[in-house]
């Protein structure tokens, strides 16, 4: 899985990131080990 950051320079990139964030973590809660969770669900969620 890859990990985005954002671009100091371009402002709108941290409201796309952030509202990824909060849509990922409607799937898995922030307390939750990522090897826990199946591939099909990764990939269900990335979709």
């Amino acid at each position: 899985m890859t990990t985005r950051g954002c671009s100091p320079v371009i402002v709108g990139q941290k409201g796309a990131i952030e509202n990824a964030n909060e849509l990922i973590h409607q799937y898995i809660p922030k307390e939750m080990e990522l090897n826990s969770i199946s591939d099909e669900k990764l990939a269900f969620i990335v979709a």
